[in-house]
């Protein structure tokens, strides 16, 4: 469940990057096919970028909120048994998190990690309700479209059906599907017709689909949302494009737009005669075109991908492990003897040869008071666990 919510998250920053960008840099742009495909794309990328993984020597500033939040949600329990003496200790369990220390510090650990579970659980819990949540209010959406289609007899237009609808609904499109209501194909059908058709000529229904399926798994994150914004203006922009180079007269087409700006969308999921916003729909057609240059504008998302995949880098293993150890030296006010910490890392190169072995029990024999005070000191324990678990499933 951790690794799942892990994977959210990242593919939540990489969504919310996205969107700025394409705020900032490419929104004003009339290169439309050029915004389309970012959008598209982007939302591919962002979607697999967290599914990469890269090996840096060391961390830094900026991976340091990215681990924190992947040892908050990845952490695993942690089962600790006590037996005999003070001293001697069982550690089990697949994140081999150390525990040293009395009896007190053994419980306080076992307490943490009974409280750690339930708010992974809630959070998966409260994920998975929202995200069906959505899915089904899409479902209930197409199911109700799909009546409405199936509802009246369909003629051939072209390579496309088309419906008259005697109801008063706002025109729309789905798949190869047009659907006008009886008074649009009384006294508008040549533009309104055209509309709905670069709408299915560009293909738009899939943008959708796709654009659906992101915001089903990121209902919760409002950059989901405003890219679908972004891409459904995007679409309108594409097609009232096609419907000027048509040889539509541009001014007779902007006051139809006028017209029919106060009808009501009904179908999420279909794209419609006057979706976006009506102001900036008629600032597009009326707006410079943009030079072709300003694609290179897309390689800004070079250093922004390759940045954000660094920040989402773990650290090498032997590295880390080597500076746990000198980390843990240093901080101890009674210095190591020599014995005892070629001692130590004796340990920890067995400990991680079982790791790879596929053992799942670790046990200390004969610890002394050193052992004690080594892994009590051990500021980042939790980190170096965590590895040892990565070089164990890779392997």
């Amino acid at each position: 469940m951790g690794t799942i919510l892990f994977y959210i998250f990242e593919a939540t920053l990489c969504l919310t990057i996205l969107y700025f960008l394409f705020r900032l840099f490419f929104r004003k742009d009339t290169l439309f096919r050029t915004n389309r495909f970012l959008l598209l794309m982007g939302t591919v990328v962002c979607t697999s970028l967290p599914l990469l993984q890269i090996d840096v020597p060391q961390y830094t500033t900026l991976q340091l909120p990215v681990t924190t939040i992947r040892h908050l949600l990845t952490e695993k329990d942690v089962n600790i048994e006590r037996k005999g003496s003070v001293g001697e200790k069982h550690l089990f369990g697949e994140t081999n998190l150390f525990v040293a220390g009395k009896g007190d510090d053994t419980e306080e650990n076992h307490a943490n990690v009974i409280q750690t579970i339930p708010v992974t659980l809630l959070l998966g819990g409260c994920y998975f309700i929202g995200a069906l949540g959505v899915f089904t209010f899409l479902l209930f959406s197409t199911i109700r479209m799909r009546r409405l289609i199936h509802s009246y007899p369909a003629c051939n237009y072209g390579k496309y059906k088309l419906i008259i609808c005697p109801e008063k609904i706002v025109s729309f499109s789905w798949g190869n599907t047009i659907v006008l209501s009886q008074e649009d194909y009384e006294r508008n059908p040549g533009e309104i017709l055209l509309h709905e058709q670069m709408h299915l000529q560009h293909r738009h229904t899939w943008d959708l689909l796709w654009m659906e399926c992101i915001m089903i798994l990121h209902w919760f994150n409002p950059a989901a949302w405003l890219l679908m914004r972004e891409l459904r203006e995007v679409h309108e922009y594409e097609a009232d494009n096609g419907v000027i180079n048509n040889g539509i007269d541009a001014t007779e087409y902007q006051l139809l737009l006028v017209k029919k700006s106060v009808g009501t969308r009904l179908y999420s999921m279909a794209c419609g005669f006057n979706h976006s916003k009506l102001k900036n729909r008629i600032t597009m057609m009326l707006k410079r075109r943009t030079n072709n240059w300003a694609r290179l504008k897309l390689l800004l998302f070079v250093p922004v991908a390759a940045g954000t995949l660094y920040a989402f880098a773990r650290p090498e293993v032997k590295k880390t492990m080597g500076q746990a150890i000198n980390t843990s030296v240093s901080v101890k006010q009674n210095p190591v003897q020599e014995s005892e910490l070629q001692q130590l890392e004796a340990f920890f190169e067995r400990k991680a040869e079982d790791a790879v072995g596929g053992k799942k029990e670790y046990q200390i024999e004969n610890p002394t008071e050193t052992f004690h005070s080594f892994f009590v000191n051990m500021n980042n324990k939790m980190m170096l666990n965590q590895e040892l678990i990565k070089r164990s499933s890779i392997n």
